[in-house]
């Protein structure tokens, strides 16, 4: 591991805004933290950074505090700068020599090479972003803390963000925090899900949609549904079954093990032709709401 909190708690009065978190973060690894606003996500990532002090808990780490750097959700700049020289002024501020070919590709990492003499005055905030992005890493730390890169873009620059997030990991590490699901799926491998404070779950993204989510699958038939509506109703493999159309169904199963196998010989069984079975993929919003709900029961 990178980096790891051990019990990691803020306190404000009464109020926890962290309790007991105990993250675990891997090398090379983009690490999804999310929550709701006012989970303590920031709280968090600031306690990581140095920029503020937990009440109790501690933090171990096998890189130094020089080689994390922070990129923040709003990054402004000298607007008469060009792009070129906001990196060789950050290259410079870390006192990291690079040379202009060095910071060209930077540049052209972060889609901006043709953007590369533009004054960032004029930039978009998509382009400002990348750049912001690109002024964290020339450094070469060793862990990037994003909180909130696409919380205010719009779906384009938003697309921009992530695609410069996704290249990362073959420089760094990173943890990137945000309250849109959608996001982390695209381009997280690990997960940590915080709620009030508290580290619900944290692990291989894959693995928690799996343990979360229940397996869906779009039928689609060269016959009528009724019959075959009806002995999805009857199975015990079958959570919910829809009719979406005329001719395809959606089931929802307990199981993606026990959805292939039953369904096969069901749909023989009735002798029914099939046009189409397309398993649809698991979706994050829902694995959250599936946890956080469970959490809540399990309180109550």
């Amino acid at each position: 591991m990178i980096l790891e909190t051990h019990d990691l708690t803020k306190r404000y009065g009464s109020h926890f805004a962290l309790h007991n978190v105990n993250l675990q973060i891997s090398d090379r690894s983009i690490y999804g933290l999310v929550g709701p606003n006012g989970a303590g996500k920031t709280t968090l990532l600031s306690i990581i950074a140095g920029l503020r002090k937990q009440t109790s808990g501690n933090i171990s780490q096998t890189i130094q505090r020089k080689e994390i750097a922070v990129c923040p959700d709003v990054p402004e700049f000298e607007r008469w700068l060009t792009a070129y020289e906001v990196l060789e002024l950050s290259a410079n501020l870390m006192g990291v020599a690079k040379t202009k070919i060095e910071i060209e590709n930077y540049l052209a990492d972060a889609g901006l090479a043709e953007s590369k003499d533009r004054k960032v005055g004029e930039f978009s905030r998509g382009m400002t972003q990348r750049l912001a992005l690109a002024s964290t890493i020339i450094g070469n730390p060793k862990l990037v803390i994003l909180d909130e890169p696409c919380s205010a873009l719009d779906p384009s620059g938003r697309a921009e963000v992530l695609d410069t997030i996704s290249r990362m990991k073959d420089h760094t590490t990173v943890i990137f925090s945000t309250h849109i699901l959608a996001d982390v799926q695209r381009v997280c491998n690990y997960i940590g899900v915080l709620n009030k404070g508290e580290l619900l779950h944290q692990g291989d993204l894959n693995s928690f949609l799996n343990e979360n989510t229940n397996p869906i699958w779009n039928i689609t038939l060269n016959d009528s549904i009724e019959q075959f509506m009806e002995k999805l109703n009857q199975a015990h493999w079958v959570i919910k079954a829809e009719a979406l159309s005329q001719n395809k169904v959606q089931i929802t199963g307990t199981s993606s093990d026990e959805v292939e196998i039953n369904l096969i010989h069901l749909l023989s069984n009735l002798n029914l032709h099939i046009i189409s079975i397309e398993p649809i993929d698991s979706d994050l919003e829902h694995a959250f709401l599936n946890l956080t709900q469970k959490e809540t029961t399990q309180i109550k």
